[in-house]
């Protein structure tokens, strides 16, 4: 068997591949290593492929904000950022209620991407006796209890 560059697939292709790929990674847990390499090898090759064909073929990832994988969501919302900003930042506002690292990584990422947000967590974070900080042990404690 053959298999197909990913230059090859057509966008709707990528985009399910893409998604695959993010239910794939969100099996390997804390194994970091895995983690990074699919996200080097899979995840960025196929939204690369997607940006140089345009931003027309990029926002295709949006569609993945509406997947029932809060995983997917998160990474759509994460790879297809600078395709519209503000559906995916809201995205990551939705997502960062969710109990385990899935609201971690889009607490970060909206640290990230969105200043005023990254001030709020900090000033948050140097509150004393903050529900924020109870939130984000529930989270940590929830993931490392289950990690898939």
């Amino acid at each position: 068997m053959t298999i197909k560059p990913l230059e090859e697939y057509t966008d709707e292709a990528l985009v399910r591949y893409f998604q695959e790929w993010t239910v794939k990674q969100s099996k390997v847990g804390l194994n970091y290593v895995a983690y990074n390499q699919i996200d080097r090898d899979n995840l960025i090759p196929s939204r690369d492929i997607l940006a140089r064909r345009g931003p027309a073929s990029l926002a295709k990832l949006l569609s993945l904000t509406d997947d029932a994988d809060a995983n997917v969501r998160l990474h759509a919302a994460i790879f297809a950022f600078d395709a519209d900003p503000d559906r995916c930042r809201q995205m990551l506002e939705n997502l960062v209620p969710e109990p385990d690292l899935v609201g971690l990584r889009a607490m970060a990422w909206l640290g990230y991407k969105d200043s005023p947000y990254a001030a709020e967590v900090e000033r948050r974070a140097h509150l004393p006796d903050e529900p924020f900080k109870d939130e984000m042990a529930r989270k940590l404690d929830s993931f490392l209890r289950n990690p898939e």
